[in-house]
Formats: structure tokens, sequence, C-alpha cells
């Protein structure tokens, strides 16, 4: 699940865009600019092997229960304005720190699980790109396993002669047991002084259906905070550990397939 969120996109305008009352439409505007990034190899040639969308799937989600991830688009601009052209470096250093981030979620407050760059518009250096994410990723070193760092990040360009150079990144990172923290304390909050639901009663649901609910996000985030305690070690143990590690739910996807 690919999510962009209305307090993210929000935040792009006004801090970002200077925008002190955006509407809709400038959120939109962000929102749609992100999708179309992240759906452009299935509309444009691929300059460089991309993989079909069920291998990405599986290069995105490396846990069970971990198959929420966030996207980040360069460059961001109102939809007023004309953004110029950005260089490989620019767009990779954009990725990574820029404001383009859709969900309320900073990824520097844990470490990235995997990630899928895609850049599009006029014909890009691969070499470039490739140096670029390198420099990009050394930098950011703190923020990822060192037992994937290398394999973490994929990238893919796509020939779109008309447009101007862009690039978006869809990711995954532990750093969202924050966001489902805070949705689960903002549930409760509501649920406890019983907002809203009247309505939902009303229709048929039951007040179980409720706790079922909260203690569905606590889980949630619960798993992505699990992660992060994950020893970062060269050696991460034998085949036979998994059985014990399936309990906890940490088990890589592959293996819990298998």
């Amino acid at each position: 699940h690919t999510h962009t969120h209305t307090q993210g996109l929000r935040g792009i305008n006004q801090r970002h865009l200077r925008l002190a009352f955006p509407s809709l439409a400038d959120a939109n505007h962000i929102a749609s600019s992100c999708i179309a990034g992240i759906t452009a190899p299935l509309r444009f040639p691929v300059h460089s092997p991309f993989p079909c969308l069920r291998r990405l799937a599986q290069s995105l989600v490396l846990y069970p229960h971990t198959q929420f991830v966030c996207a980040q688009h360069a460059p961001v601009a109102s939809r007023d304005s004309m953004s110029r052209s950005l260089m490989e470096h620019e767009l990779a250093t954009a990725l990574f720190s820029g404001p383009g981030r859709t969900m309320p979620c900073d990824a520097r407050h844990g470490r990235y699980l995997s990630a899928v760059a895609m850049f599009q518009g006029r014909r890009f250096h691969s070499a470039a790109i490739d140096q670029a994410m390198q420099t990009m990723q050394a930098k950011n070193e703190s923020y990822f396993f060192r037992w994937n760092a290398h394999t973490a990040i994929r990238r893919s360009e796509v020939m779109a002669p008309l447009c101007k150079t862009s690039a978006t990144m869809v990711y995954s990172t532990t750093a969202l047991g924050e966001y489902f923290e805070d949705m689960s304390d903002k549930f409760q909050r509501l649920l406890s002084r019983r907002v809203f639901l009247q309505h939902y009663l009303a229709n048929g649901m039951d007040n179980m259906t409720f706790d079922i609910a909260g203690d569905a996000l606590r889980e949630q985030a619960a798993v992505y905070r699990g992660l992060d305690t994950i020893e970062d070690e060269e050696d991460c143990g034998s085949w036979e550990d998994f059985d014990e590690e399936e309990e906890t739910g940490l088990v890589p996807a592959a293996a819990a397939a298998a």
C-alpha cells in the first residue's frame, strides 16, 4: 500500500511552497505528480531493467505485515510555477533530504528497509545516477541496515523526452512505527470520548470492532518498532534461527512464503 496523507501534502504546500491556505487542487497537484512518477515505468519506455509489479512488491516488502510504503517526489513545485530541470545529483539529494514527503513520517527517525527510485524525463546518464545514489546512500549510512546497505535501493530510468526531469522514490522504513503510534493515540482519544461512534453503531457495527481496530494499530506500530531492534551484525545467524524468529513476526517475506 503506497500512502499519501493529507497532513503530509498540506505540510509541503505550507512549509515549502509558502501557500498560507492551500486548496484541494494544490494538494491534488502534489499527489498526482507523485503518482505519475510511480506509474511512469508502466507508461513510458524504461532505459534500465525494471522489474514487473510482482517482483517490485517482493523487493519492497521484506517482512510480513510491512506492506505499507511511503513515497517522496522531487522537485516539488506549485501548480502556477515552472520548475527547472534538475541534474541527477540534485534529484538524488532531494529524494533523501527534500520536502517532498507525502506522509507525515520522517524516514530519518528510523531506517530504510528497501526503496525503489524512478527517474523520468530526458535521457539520463546511468553512471551519473549510480554515482549520485551511492553518494547519498553513503551520506545517510546511519539510516540503513548494514546487512542490506548494498541492496536496499533499486532504480530505473524512464525515457519521457517531453517531460522535465523528476524523480520519485517509493520506500519502506521503520519510521512508520512512529506514524502508526500517533494514529493509534488519536484513535484511542476519539474512542474514549465516543466521538462519531453513533454513526457507525447505527449502521450495525459492534463496539468490539473498535477495540479490534485499536489493537491492530498498536500491533502494526510494534512490528515496525521491533525491526529497529534487529541487531545490525554481519553474521545474522543460520536458517535454523528462522523458526524461532517466526514467532515474533520478523521473518523475511520470502522465507515465510516458503
